[in-house]
């Protein structure tokens, strides 16, 4: 990975991070906070009201997206690896759209996971491992956060 895509990435997480901060009144930050460049695991955490952080943004792993090309079901099948390596519930796909907005970028999610947390209010027994991200349903980042939290 070059240096400006390294940047360019580290850019969106950084706008990602201070909309999640404003609109969700928590702490978030990008796992490379402090360390810039590539991370493993998980793009962003969240400190509680205790002063633990944790992984992803109250129980949903996010993965920042600042590229061109779609490739969907891919970005899902990484969110969902990281939504396991971290103990997290739900995993979300946030694309930047240029020129627009951070509340109009678009959140890729699991069909099978909106149904579960729109019915459930949590996961299935098992849903963590066994959603598909073949079948999978967007919506703006505004939208999203609207239903969910």
């Amino acid at each position: 990975m070059s240096r400006a895509s390294r940047d360019k990435g580290n850019r969106w997480e950084r706008d990602l991070a201070a909309y999640l901060r404003d609109v969700l009144n928590v702490d978030v930050r990008t796992s490379r906070d402090g360390r810039g460049g590539a991370q493993g695991g998980a793009d962003f955490q969240w400190c509680d009201g205790d002063g633990r952080w944790w992984p992803g943004v109250r129980g949903v792993t996010i993965e920042a997206k600042d590229v061109t090309s779609l490739s969907v079901p891919a970005w899902l099948d990484q969110a969902r690896r990281d939504a396991v390596g971290t103990g997290c519930d739900w995993w979300v796909v946030v694309h930047k759209f240029r020129g627009r907005p951070v509340g109009r970028a678009r959140v890729y999610l699991p069909a099978g996971m909106l149904t579960d947390y729109l019915e459930h209010g949590e996961p299935l027994a098992g849903a963590v491992r066994g959603l598909s991200s073949a079948d999978w349903v967007d919506m703006s980042l505004d939208a999203f956060v609207e239903v969910w939290w």
